[in-house]
């Protein structure tokens, strides 16, 4: 997927809650975690760019399986991630990427949520004070950098790439 060097980055912090990022020994960077029941890993070079999906074999942890993705949540790490983040140097950091989206596993990044884009794509479904409304919050969004990380949902990141919200 290519990227224009001018691009906003997007920076999201390695939250263990909901999924991890950080570093690889030859300084990519990654997003990684559970899209039920698989291992998932996005891979972006130094700056930013996306590079690949690499999608690992299924979880067989009965425990991981029967809570799903909610299983980071509690931190039940399946046996699988651990293993696979040895195995590849990853070491936890907060990651800096450009936009990007995988329409097959739903993941990627947004500078809106949905229902926002929604006023935007169809003004005429909305009426004014829901038009405006809209636009205030957009506005705010834009000001405060405030971005959509997609993985399985949506989660909303300021800035400085913290889950604010889910």
């Amino acid at each position: 997927m290519p990227t224009n060097p001018g691009e906003r980055s997007y920076t999201i912090q390695n939250n263990t809650h909901y999924f991890y990022t950080g570093r690889l020994s030859s300084g990519h960077q990654v997003l990684m975690g559970i899209q039920m029941p698989e291992l998932i890993m996005v891979e972006f070079d130094a700056v930013g760019n996306y590079l690949n999906l690499i999608v690992k074999a299924p979880i067989h942890d009965p425990q991981v399986l029967s809570l799903g993705s909610a299983a980071l949540i509690y931190d039940i790490l399946p046996p699988e991630l651990i293993q696979w983040q040895r195995e590849i140097g990853f070491a936890p950091a907060t990651i800096s990427v450009k936009k990007f989206f995988l329409e097959d596993q739903w993941i990627g990044i947004q500078d809106l949520p949905d229902h926002f884009q929604e006023v935007l794509d169809n003004p005429d479904d909305y009426d004014e004070e829901e038009r405006k409304d809209a636009d205030e919050e957009i506005l705010r969004w834009k000001e405060e950098g405030t971005f959509v990380l997609k993985w399985c949902e949506e989660y909303w990141l300021s800035r400085d790439g913290d889950v604010e919200s889910s």
